[in-house]
């Protein structure tokens, strides 16, 4: 039985009870498969799978927007809060539709508006979604924004322009990055099937033991989770949207080109998304592999 064996962290097999009673067993060649492993700016990631040829490394791909995030020591951040969870009734892409723009922030958060109003900008670096504001001066209405803006300290660490700055950027396709002055918020959505999506999070943090310190991440956390809930109604009437007969394609705004972008690259990796009719279950997988190899056949 394999669940009698002991491996090793770097997958060796390290013990076997009775081994006498495996007579043809040559230790060296019974090996865990390995995965590769990367780590940038001290986020670890694994991949399971061969990466295809020219496939790129986390590293060069987000190589545009390093730079920006290394005021912040990733490298040195610690975990704040246990990772968190969630099931979400949603399809994976639908959230990061939401996520990709600021457009609906006036509107449809009104304690973000408050907190950053229109110093709010979605950009691209480097073919790198990148989202980022400085605080109102302004006290807000909202309780946890206006006492968040009053309370929120100074950091060392940090350049003046950092100070008050939120920062948001995405490695493509799921995972998405919140760096704050006072804390940094990771989260990847990973399919579970067409309507349902899990959500895991985990919040990091430079060690600080200034009382300031500890209430401008517990407003924070209260000013994200608003936000969160926010967005899910709006993914929630997005896709009710689609469901509708009487859906047609969007028309975005051009403050919406993270949107366009977005689908863009999974239009690259999965063409299929641009049919206008599903093809059946048992055949998506093989229609889209042609269609990308009519891509790659184009482009060459």
């Amino acid at each position: 039985s394999v669940s009698r064996l002991a491996y090793a962290l770097d997958g060796r097999l390290q013990g076997v009870p009775r081994i006498d009673t495996f007579r043809q067993l040559d230790i060296s060649a019974v090996t865990l498969n390995s995965v590769a492993l990367e780590i940038w700016l001290g986020f670890i990631f694994i991949r399971f799978r061969t990466p295809e040829t020219g496939a790129r490394s986390v590293a060069e791909q987000m190589a545009p927007v390093t730079s920006d995030v290394m005021p912040y020591k990733p490298e040195q951040l610690e975990p704040l809060l246990p990772a968190s969870v969630e099931s979400k009734p949603f399809n994976w892409k639908t959230i990061h539709d939401v996520d990709n723009e600021g457009y609906h922030v006036p509107t449809g958060h009104p304690a973000l508006h408050q907190l950053y109003g229109d110093h709010y900008v979605d950009t691209m670096k480097g073919g790198v979604m990148v989202s980022h504001a400085q605080l109102n001066s302004q006290p807000a209405r909202n309780w946890s924004v206006r006492h968040y803006q009053s309370i929120l300290p100074a950091f060392d660490h940090l350049p003046e322009s950092y100070q008050k700055q939120w920062y948001y950027t995405q490695l493509f396709p799921n995972l998405v990055f919140g760096f704050y002055p006072d804390m940094t918020e990771v989260y990847m959505t990973l399919p579970v099937s067409p309507t349902e999506t899990r959500m895991v999070s985990r919040t990091y943090a430079l060690p600080d033991t200034r009382r300031e310190t500890q209430a401008a991440r517990y407003l924070n956390m209260r000013i994200n989770t608003l936000t969160a809930d926010e967005d899910d109604k709006f993914v929630s009437w997005l896709e009710s949207a689609m469901r509708s007969s009487a859906w047609s394609p969007p028309v975005l705004s051009e403050l919406e080109s993270g949107v366009r972008h977005y689908h863009h690259l999974i239009q690259q990796q999965l063409p299929i998304t641009t049919l206008a009719n599903e093809p059946d279950n048992d055949k998506l997988k093989h229609v889209n592999a042609e269609m990308r190899q009519k891509l790659a056949n184009s482009s060459s």
